[in-house]
């Protein structure tokens, strides 16, 4: 830590700047983006970059159970809507996991 005033202060480490009234991120990385509504699929973070990794199979789940769609309307919706969907360099990534939840 640095200290800069009586009540300020930079943290190294996760290089923000801090008074008593503020928190300012002071760096220029994107922050990671998340898909709303679909917490329960993620199932990780990329290694270099922190962007959130989710399971196809648990997304499809989540659609059809939450939702109320087919499994093909669920893997139409997600082809179109979210696993195509590019919003910058910080879009989540989607895998398949082959995780035997029902599906």
């Amino acid at each position: 830590m640095l200290q800069l005033g009586s009540n300020e202060w930079i943290n190294k480490k996760n290089n923000y700047l801090v008074n008593t009234h503020v928190n300012i991120k002071m760096s220029d990385e994107p922050e990671p983006l998340k898909a709303d509504g679909l917490d329960a699929a993620i199932i990780g973070s990329e290694y270099h970059t922190q962007r959130i990794v989710y399971s196809i199979e648990r997304i499809l789940v989540i659609l059809m159970e939450r939702d109320g769609m087919t499994m093909e309307k669920a893997q139409e919706f997600f082809d179109f809507n979210i696993g195509g969907a590019f919003v910058g360099e910080m879009t989540p990534l989607y895998v398949w996991t082959e995780d035997n939840i029902g599906i």
